[in-house]
């Protein structure tokens, strides 16, 4: 019983999470927005790695939960379409730390790669994620091709690297601050 309800609790403060950061990228990060569906840099990619890197299946459940919630309530999709990519966009970073444990023999700990792993992980997601969405805008005829493939690859590149990045520092400023007391 108390496994279940930490599942649920670690589900829903990643989904929670989500939403958090959905709303700070819209107030904060809104002048990246190319459309509603997609970003020069896009941040909250990183976010989805992390979830995946610490909680695999449940990181997967969180993200899934806070995207379908999240576009609900800060962009204009559809429950439809709210749901579709919520499960695209959930499921790429899963598959693609699935795909780099077992072909790319990386390590399953998250503190324990290096960057030229972490490299690869990062170009896998962004592959995985840009290839999927473009997929679903195809399928629903939506606006779909190259140039948005490379757009939402880039961006999530660039998005991973930065949050990555100030999750380092985030975690050096506290352990700097814990430290001192």
């Amino acid at each position: 019983m108390l496994s279940i309800t930490k599942n649920i609790t670690t589900i829903i403060f990643i989904a929670l999470g989500w939403i958090f950061f959905e709303a700070i990228n819209r107030i904060y990060f809104d002048f990246l927005k190319i459309s509603d569906s997609f970003y020069l840099i896009y941040w909250l990619s990183g976010l989805r790695l992390v979830a995946i890197l610490l909680f695999e299946m449940l990181g997967f459940y969180g993200l899934f939960l806070g995207y379908v919630i999240g576009t609900l309530l800060f962009r204009n999709f559809s429950i439809f379409d709210s749901l579709c990519l919520g499960l695209l966009t959930s499921l790429a970073p899963l598959l693609a730390y699935k795909i780099w444990i077992k072909y790319l023999k990386g390590t399953a700990h998250f503190y324990n790669f290096n960057f030229t792993e972490l490299c690869y992980l990062v170009f896998l997601h962004s592959i995985l994620t840009a290839i999927f969405r473009n997929a679903f805008f195809l399928l629903t005829n939506k606006l779909s091709g190259l140039d948005q493939i490379l757009t939402t690859f880039t961006a999530n590149v660039i998005g991973t690297f930065l949050f990555l990045y100030v999750l380092k520092i985030s975690h050096r400023v506290f352990i700097a601050i814990t430290v001192k007391k």
